[in-house]
């Protein structure tokens, strides 16, 4: 049994989010007695795999086929499901962005789990099921989850946990995994990408204001 991690790569690279993530799943992890794994999926150098031991990873499990270079919704979460499975996860830990989002509950339901989204605290173990909380109504109050299933797939808030850097190196294991037809329905045909900037869910601190601010040269001065 263990927690899983889906550690997203972007060009090759992983980023923020998924510390993030992994850092979650390290503390869950302890807190449930559990090995903590994760797969990645595409053309990602080992060096960049066995990084995520700094973050408390044990075990990558990769997954590289040829169709698999583009983010695909549906062949990702049966990727992930047969990680799942492969480790026996009993608690399966995405970022809650786009891809995360798509993710998730596909996994969700294909090892027939429960889905809690959007969680800024450790899931917890109590009883024959699980639970968490998380907040709700634009962070105006917190509510709490609960399922009797036996394990949980878990989609974390961007930017609610800390990166911890616990040390180590993740050993790699290779996944084989053959994408189905039906998985590969949907084909990016091409990625249009922008430049510069910084992505909100990367960014430290974020400034906004609102039309009362009257002009850019206004904002500037403030």
């Amino acid at each position: 049994m263990a927690v899983l991690v889906f550690a997203e790569a972007r060009e090759g690279k992983f980023k923020k989010g998924c510390f993030e993530v992994c850092s979650y799943a390290a503390d869950l992890g302890a807190a449930l007695g559990l090995p903590v794994h994760a797969v990645a999926i595409g053309s990602i150098a080992d060096d960049q795999l066995a990084a995520l031991g700094k973050y408390g990873v044990s075990t990558v499990h990769a997954v590289r086929h040829a169709q698999l270079e583009q983010f695909n919704e549906a062949a990702y979460a049966s990727a992930v499901a047969a990680a799942a499975k492969a480790c026996g996860a009993q608690v399966v830990v995405c970022e809650q962005n786009y891809n995360g989002r798509a993710v998730a509950p596909r996994v969700a339901v294909k090892l027939d789990l429960a889905l809690f989204s959007g969680v800024t605290s450790l899931v917890e173990k109590g009883g024959d099921g699980y639970a968490v909380t998380r907040v709700a109504y634009t962070n105006k109050a917190v509510e709490r989850l609960t399922t009797a299933r036996p394990g949980a797939v878990v989609s974390v808030k961007p930017n609610s946990y800390k990166v911890v850097e616990k040390g180590g190196s993740a050993s790699i294991s290779a996944l084989a995994h053959e994408p189905s037809a039906a998985d590969l329905r949907a084909q990016v045909l091409e990625v249009r990408k922008t430049s510069g900037g910084l992505s909100l869910t990367e960014a430290d601190v974020v400034v906004s204001a609102g039309r009362g601010i009257g002009s850019e040269q206004t904002y500037e001065a403030n």
